[in-house]
């Protein structure tokens, strides 16, 4: 049966929905903390170990706020078969003409936490991406969501 990715986030205007089979999600899902106007920035990047896929990778941007986040969504056809994983989260954004400045949240470690939303990152004008660490059975997978803009 398909069910929709991304219908979790209540106030969220403009999120793309995409179709994912065997996905269930969680009825209690959150905004960041003042927040709850934040729209999804970009595609949606995918977390794997041996070709299952783990985690779904998100960028939000919050107009009210004006802060772009990360956000880590753990898929219930992993968390059923496995149990943990270390989550480190950065949203990164330009700073100047050449540099980037990155602001990582601390890490999660060995937990089963389904759901995971970065610490605000760089609000300036410029390209932004999502990043991750997802570290299960001392596997390290980085993922990375494209570079969105807001301006």
């Amino acid at each position: 049966m398909i069910r929709r990715l991304v219908s979790r986030v209540i106030a969220v205007a403009a999120i793309s929905i995409a179709p994912v089979v065997g996905f269930t999600e969680s009825a209690s899902a959150a905004t960041p903390s003042g927040c709850s106007d934040v729209t999804q920035l970009g595609a949606t990047a995918y977390v794997t170990f041996g070709g299952q896929t783990a985690a779904s990778l998100k960028q939000y941007y919050s107009r009210s706020c004006n802060e772009y986040f990360s956000y880590l969504w753990v898929w219930d056809s992993f968390r059923a078969s496995h149990s943990g994983w270390t989550v480190t989260l950065q949203e990164c954004g330009p700073v100047g003409a050449s540099n980037l400045w990155c602001v990582g949240t601390p890490p999660w470690n060995n937990t089963s936490q389904q759901e995971f939303w970065s610490n605000p990152g760089y609000s300036g004008c410029g390209d932004h991406f999502a990043a991750v660490r997802f570290v299960y059975n001392q596997y390290n997978v980085p993922q990375e969501t494209d570079f969105a803009r807001v301006c």
